[in-house]
């Protein structure tokens, strides 16, 4: 099969999905149906990252292999548009506040900023050697991108499309969550097994210190997600099977939920505090209670499920298939 390094595609719930949705206690499910796949959807070759834009009802997926990010109308579950940015496109971020959508090309040490209601490219930034992870504060209109090659994030003014700051991190960074109401950013460094806290207001206003700490989590951390109602958290162990959770409160370690093999990408339903899982060996995705902290449910059938995002509308996660061009749409409504 084919594998990306640091292949996950994150948003978390404090940008795109952390808008005023009016929470559901519990992370209770008003479905009767089980969970499945509800639609396969064609988008470009080894599919990895995805994110949410234009009101949160299109999803927006990287194609590393076609340089290029695929629109999906989540309402038809189809394919509107194909925007080509960088060289390996491997995740992808959205500010719903300005309507921008930003991309990590990962071969040519850039962000491609695209406007998402004309589905062009209005900016390219260049950042640090290999950025693989990306993810935004909405609030501050702060983007964060996670640069592997050398072991730093790259904290960009989401307003002038110049880069703030550089700031060194933990050994080989790749997933980035954010918490807009804290303004911070939590970056999964899979070389060092930790998790570093950014300080995001610190970084626009050119304050110091940028880095707040670092955390332990388990073993090769991949994707991180935040629910900032619940002052979760969650980090993909890949290596370990199972998602690490962490308080926004104490920073600690809270709870550990096995998953599937090689858990990489990791989204929450801010409405509902469900906690999609893509699996990328076990070609399934986990969902997790996020009252409980235990699987829900275990969705099968997918091809190297690797990045994923949740809507909090119509609460189906899209897992993007790298093996096969493909994302899939996973419910439990019909």
């Amino acid at each position: 099969m084919k594998r990306f390094v640091g292949a996950w595609g994150v948003v978390a719930a404090g940008g795109a999905l952390a808008l005023a949705l009016g929470v559901s206690g519990g992370g209770a499910s008003a479905a009767t149906i089980p969970w499945h796949i509800k639609a396969t959807i064609p988008v470009g070759a080894s599919p990895v990252g995805a994110a949410q834009a234009n009101n949160l009802r299109y999803t927006w997926v990287t194609n590393v292999a076609s340089n290029s990010v695929s629109v999906i109308n989540q309402r038809t579950n189809t394919v509107i548009a194909t925007i080509p940015v960088g060289l390996a496109p491997i995740a992808v971020t959205s500010n719903a506040a300005t309507n921008r959508v930003y991309v990590a090309n990962q071969s040519s040490n850039t962000v491609s900023v695209i406007n998402a209601t004309t589905s062009t490219v209005i900016a390219t930034i260049p950042v640090g050697h290999t950025p693989v992870g990306i993810a935004n504060d909405s609030e501050i209109n702060v983007v964060f991108v996670s640069n592997r090659g050398d072991n730093t994030v790259t904290i960009i003014n989401g307003k002038t499309n110049t880069v703030i700051t550089t700031v060194p991190v933990g050994v080989n960074p790749v997933g980035i969550g954010v918490d807009s109401n804290a303004h911070r950013a939590y970056v999964a460094n899979q070389g060092s097994n930790s998790l570093t806290i950014i300080n995001g207001m610190a970084a626009k206003n050119h304050f110091t210190p940028v880095v707040l700490r670092t955390v332990p989590v388990g073993n090769h951390p991949t994707g991180v997600a935040v629910d900032r109602v619940f002052k979760h958290i969650y980090v993909t162990d890949a290596n370990d099977n199972d998602v690490a959770v962490v308080s926004d409160h104490t920073f600690t370690r809270v709870g550990t939920v096995n998953v599937g093999a090689s858990p990489t990408g990791i989204s929450v339903d801010i409405a509902r505090h469900d906690v999609f899982v893509s699996n990328t060996l076990s070609d399934s995705v986990s969902i997790i209670n996020g009252t409980t902290l235990q699987v829900r449910a275990t969705v099968t059938g997918l091809s190297g499920p690797t990045g994923m995002v949740v809507s909090p509308i119509n609460h189906q996660g899209y897992a993007t298939n790298t093996n096969n061009g493909t994302v899939s749409a996973v419910t439990n409504f019909s």
